[in-house]
């Protein structure tokens, strides 16, 4: 799922590869192209590079995503082995490299 950043960006995360059926992980920001931009330029995808070794939201699909306060929020959603999730994350975009907090594990969301 999806959210729009304050830069203009829209940012992706996880779904399931089309080609290989595999659950993903990542987090992608597609780029519109600049006002000025000729000749029809498209989008850009940039995958962020998340902090090595910190906590993640795992990979997973039919999940809810939107962008509040410069964070990308992720919520629930299915893994690969189609275990339901009741996760929250917030990822943290202003920092360089973003960064997410520990989840919120529970039945309900840590804030509405």
């Amino acid at each position: 799922m999806a959210g729009l950043g304050p830069d203009g960006a829209v940012y992706v995360h996880g779904g399931v590869d089309g080609r290989t059926g595999r659950t993903l992980d990542d987090v992608v920001a597609l780029r519109p192209p600049p006002p000025a931009a000729a000749g029809g330029a498209g989008w850009t995808a940039e995958p962020l590079v998340l902090s090595p070794g910190a906590p993640r939201p795992g990979g997973r699909s039919g999940h809810g995503a939107s962008v509040h306060a410069g964070q990308l929020v992720v919520h629930g959603g299915r893994d690969a082995s189609g275990r339901v999730l009741g996760d929250l994350w917030a990822l943290d975009l202003g920092t360089d490299p973003p960064s997410a907090p520990s989840p919120q594990d529970g039945r309900r969301p840590a804030y509405r």
